[in-house]
């Protein structure tokens, strides 16, 4: 099982930037079909690949926000999303702030 998450996570997490991580292409990697990979996925890690998408994305993002050097739209484009709005509205549903009010927190913690 946690093979799977890990194998997975380190996955998507490569290939984010590209935007090439969807779940057939995971598939033929792990030498099998979406049909067959999405349920697996469901019955032992008990989520779905779009979850595990944004896990990555939420633990990605933190240290790139936090360090204060990126803008906005290449962080976003970092975790695989064409805008800055679509990353924004990742963050704000994940971690109930946006990612600019997160920036200022992390500078005057």
């Amino acid at each position: 099982m946690t093979l799977l998450k890990n194998d997975t996570c380190s996955w998507i997490c490569g290939h984010l930037p590209t935007g090439t991580f969807d779940l057939t292409q995971l598939a033929a990697r792990l030498n099998c079909d979406k049909h067959t990979l999405q349920p697996r996925l469901e019955c032992e890690l008990s989520c779905r690949f779009s979850d595990l998408i944004d896990d990555v994305r939420a633990e990605m993002c933190l240290p790139l926000l936090e360090s204060g050097v990126f803008p906005m739209q290449a962080i976003a484009e970092q975790l695989g999303y064409a805008t800055s709005g679509n990353f924004s509205r990742f963050f704000q549903r994940r971690f109930g702030c946006t990612p600019r009010d997160w920036s200022r927190l992390a500078i005057t913690a």
